[in-house]
Order: structure tokens, then C-alpha cells, then sequence
């Protein structure tokens, strides 16, 4: 015999994006159509962009900003172009990831805590990067005993080489 499973309680959602315009935008106006469907949703999402977060109807967890005087002196010193691509995934996206991912354990610890019986759905954006660590296999988040499900939303363009489409990225 089958039994029910109660669809009455819809999963929190934790959206999380890279604290700038291109990243956070498109989570925003997602995450706010899902609140309007009455999804509980907690953004993390850059302190620039508390306001815009906060008028979704989410609740907000700030990120520190992606540029501080130090990495930007250091970014201004490295070439335009390739070598700057590659600074900024190296240092700003990919070198956030262990704080991104101690804020998202928290965040995640916190809602289990508050109902342990709730699954909670992961909603990033691709270069939001704190979600790497519980894909590749870190520790789970106290109160889990399996990673929580996660929904990738891929904000910025597909980059490939192919005879069939044009340079992308620096290369337009």
C-alpha cells in the first residue's frame, strides 16, 4: 500500500547569488514570483542589494561586496582582457568559495533547526560557487543526513567553441 506524501508545506528555498547586478538580478525577479506562489524564501545575495532582495518578499543574508581596496588595487594591475578573466574566476569568484559555503551551511543548519522535517531546495546561480563544496562531497550541514536538493540557474552565456557560433566573452 502506497502512502501519501502531504504536498501542503512547500520546501523552503535558498536562492543565492554573486553580489553583482548580472548575477543577483534574474534570481530576484525568479525568487519573488515564487514567493507570490507561497514559497518561504531566504536570499543570499549581496548587501548592495538588500532592498531589491528584501522587496521580493525574501528574507535577506548579505554577502560581503565582490571588490574590497585590496583585490581591486590588485585586479587594476592585471591586463585587460584574458588575463583580468582570469583574475576575477580565480579571486573573486572561485577564491570566494569557502566563505559562500560557510554562509550557506548556516543558512542551511538554521532552517533544519527550525523544522527538521522540511526538505530545503538549493536555488544558486552558477558563480555564486558556495554550493561547490556539498556537490564534491563536503561534510553535510548539521541536521542532514542527505545534500539537499539543488536547482542551478545558469545566468550568464554558455561559452563554446564551435564553427557553428561566434567568439564569446572577450572575444566579441
Amino acid at each position: 500500500e502506497k502512502t501519501a506524501i502531504s504536498t501542503s508545506r512547500k520546501p523552503p528555498l535558498v536562492f543565492a547569488a554573486a553580489p553583482a547586478d548580472g548575477h543577483t538580478n534574474p534570481l530576484a525577479r525568479i525568487a519573488a514570483e515564487l514567493v507570490r506562489r507561497g514559497f518561504e524564501v531566504t536570499f543570499i545575495g549581496g548587501a548592495q542589494f538588500e532592498g531589491l532582495i528584501k522587496g521580493t518578499g525574501a528574507e535577506f543574508v548579505p554577502l560581503a561586496p565582490m571588490l574590497n581596496p585590496k583585490i581591486e588595487a590588485e585586479r587594476n594591475a592585471v591586463p585587460a582582457g584574458i588575463p583580468r578573466l582570469l583574475y576575477d574566476m580565480k579571486y573573486i569568484f572561485i577564491g570566494q568559495t569557502p566563505e559562500r559555503w560557510r554562509i550557506l551551511k548556516e543558512v542551511l543548519e538554521g532552517l533544519r533547526a527550525k523544522d527538521p522535517e522540511r526538505e530545503v531546495v538549493i536555488v544558486p546561480e552558477t558563480f555564486y560557487m558556495g554550493v561547490n563544496p556539498l556537490s564534491l562531497g563536503a561534510p553535510l550541514p548539521k541536521g542532514y543526513t542527505t545534500r539537499p536538493k539543488v536547482v542551478n540557474l545558469h545566468v550568464v552565456p554558455y561559452v563554446a567553441t564551435s564553427i557553428d557560433t561566434g567568439p564569446g566573452g572577450p572575444g566579441l
